[in-house]
């Protein structure tokens, strides 16, 4: 019973990203709701979204929620929070 109690609120929770990002207005920050959401979901401190760049095959964050004591260290760390970044990831990249 509690797999599928863990199972219903898992859906529960999806549900209500989906809901949350279609109805958010177009200036919402969308990838930090669905971090918040994964966030929710784990026993994760952190979770952050990254896309992927063709053009300059790397990932770049997007968005990202964490709990508020990571909050308060990655703004004492980098003088206000987590900026844009880039993650090279193409075929070439991790070649030894």
């Amino acid at each position: 019973m509690t797999a599928n109690r863990s199972y219903e609120t898992e859906l529960l929770t999806v549900g209500q990203m989906a809901l949350e990002v279609a109805s958010a207005p177009p200036e919402a920050d969308i990838y930090a709701i669905i971090a918040g959401h994964v966030l929710s979901l784990s026993s994760a401190l952190y979770v952050e979204v990254a896309e992927y760049d063709p053009q300059n095959q790397s990932l770049v964050l997007s968005g990202y929620s964490a709990m508020a004591e990571v909050n308060d260290i990655i703004a004492q760390l980098s003088l206000g929070g987590v900026g844009k970044c880039e993650i090279p990831v193409g075929p070439d990249t991790y070649d030894e």
